[in-house]
């Protein structure tokens, strides 16, 4: 049984989908570059270029100083937490603790939405700085999004990122949802290394015990 156990678990790093209904995009490591173009990410396949393509969600250019769901769709697939409701509310860094559904739950603030339609957040709306609800430049954060998956379910989840405006070393580090359409609670996401540890303890201790 232990085998077994450490087997899945190292088959679950080795992919990025988890069983049930939460999809797991660990350490994806994707670097944001520092031009306008940036990156471009469907979330529910972990396809990015750094041209716009029509099953992309969202754009993330000059270093992650901007972020946008005008990602080469023809509609807007995808929504991240804003500070209110209009298309150019500044996105939200949603802390560990926060919750992400239709109404989104985010303690450091007193407004928390979704906009409709394309929209992006950058200057003069910055969402980096240092204030509640900002991003610090080079120190990891969380954007909370929606995004309509191909069964026709919008689902709720996080993305980990780090950004550093006008600057190369931008870094969209892995994102989590769940694909029941639930909402999903702000955690770190689970490292593949983690779970390949876990897997490779569990052989290791079954060895010895044999």
């Amino acid at each position: 049984m232990k085998a077994l156990l450490a087997v899945t678990l190292i088959a679950l790093a080795c992919t990025p989908f988890a069983q049930g209904a939460i999809a797991v995009f660990a350490d994806q490591d994707i670097p944001i570059p520092n031009t306008f173009d940036g990156v471009f990410v469907d979330l529910e396949t972990g396809t990015t270029d750094t041209a716009p393509f029509s099953a992309a969600d969202l754009n993330f250019f000059f270093g992650g100083a901007g972020i946008s769901n005008d990602a080469g769709g023809v509609v807007a697939t995808s929504q991240f937490v804003r500070s209110g409701t209009g298309f150019l509310d500044m996105a939200l860094n949603v802390p560990v603790g926060s919750t992400i559904g239709p109404e989104p739950s985010v303690f450091s603030v007193s407004m928390a939405d979704f906009s409709m339609g394309f929209g992006a957040s950058g200057s003069p709306n910055g969402h980096l700085g240092t204030d509640l609800g900002q991003f610090e430049s080079g120190e990891r954060g969380f954007l909370g999004f929606s995004v309509d998956l191909d069964s026709g379910t919008t689902a709720y989840g996080v993305i980990e990122v780090t950004f550093t405006p006008n600057m190369d070393g931008g870094m969209i580090h892995g994102w989590q949802y769940d694909d029941s359409g639930a909402a999903v609670d702000v955690i770190p996401e689970p490292s593949t290394s983690l779970l390949l540890l876990l897997g490779i303890g569990l052989c290791q201790r079954r060895r010895r015990s044999s």
